[in-house]
């Protein structure tokens, strides 16, 4: 079965948007590379490994400081009380 997963070619590499695959992290493949409209492909805004240490600072400093998220929730959605749930 053939996979398609969307990387940029950078030089001579491979920049990956989502995690690299399992299979392919460890061993060499045979890829073909089918080049796209330089428009339609965007540089991902942050690295997984980037988003990973904002959330740990994020952590670190006490969370976003949510008390009640059942409250929280309802307040942002403006979810109406639920029959039988309340």
């Amino acid at each position: 079965m053939l996979s398609t997963y969307k990387a940029v070619l950078n030089n001579n590499s491979l920049e990956w948007f989502d995690p690299i695959p399992p299979r392919l992290s460890s061993s060499k493949v045979t890829v073909f590379v089918t080049i796209l409209d330089e428009l339609s492909v965007k540089k991902p805004k942050l690295s997984g490994q980037k988003s990973i240490e904002i959330l740990q600072k994020i952590a670190e400093n006490g969370g976003p400081g949510i008390d009640d998220p059942v409250a929280w929730q309802r307040e942002i959605r403006q979810d109406n009380p639920l029959l039988g749930r309340e």
